[in-house]
């Protein structure tokens, strides 16, 4: 995200230290929202909040509802992140998973309906010590037009190539 963050956290933590459990509350103001298989682009942010927690036990992050706006538009996401269990790794990698589960995006021309985000659900890694991320799948239909994108990555690769496969389906000319 590079925007403007304001937030709040809570821990919790064992008697010997470790954190057991965390939330975190996160204001996101306007700026943008950089997406690396977009290359050096970016979707323009107007607004978000997000909220996430930690649980030890499950060794996750998790996403709760947070919602950002973009434009007139919105998208309510939920999600998670684990690491990958491979010792053979020196990088620490995580894997995440997100999708909408509400959201709708507003054509520029005015007097224009929005058209609801039917789906959209992206997966990939993340690379916590260089802050790298690769996205694997990508699923995204709005208005009957559906955009389907795979790029599987190699988690240990230092390569910043990547291959991708996608497909665009025809779509209503109102859409």
């Amino acid at each position: 995200i590079d925007a403007p963050v304001s937030g709040k956290a809570s821990l919790e933590m064992t008697l010997e230290g470790e954190i057991s459990a965390a939330t975190f509350h996160l204001d996101v103001a306007r700026g943008g929202l950089q997406m690396p298989w977009l290359g050096r682009g970016q979707v323009a942010l107007d607004s978000g909040q997000l909220e996430m927690r930690y649980r030890s036990e499950a060794n996750e992050i998790e996403l709760l509802p947070s919602t950002l706006r973009l434009g007139a538009g919105h998208v309510t996401l939920k999600g998670r992140a684990t690491p990958v269990p491979d010792a053979t790794l020196s990088r620490r990698v995580w894997t995440f998973d997100v999708e909408a589960i509400d959201g709708a995006l507003r054509p520029i021309q005015p007097g224009t309906q929005p058209i609801a985000i039917e789906t959209l659900i992206a997966s990939g890694k993340f690379e916590r010590d260089t802050g790298r991320a690769g996205l694997d799948n990508l699923a995204f239909r709005v208005g009957g037009a559906e955009i389907t994108i795979t790029s599987p990555t190699t988690a240990a690769s230092d390569s910043a190539d990547r291959v991708l496969e996608g497909r665009l389906s025809p779509m209503p000319l109102a859409t």
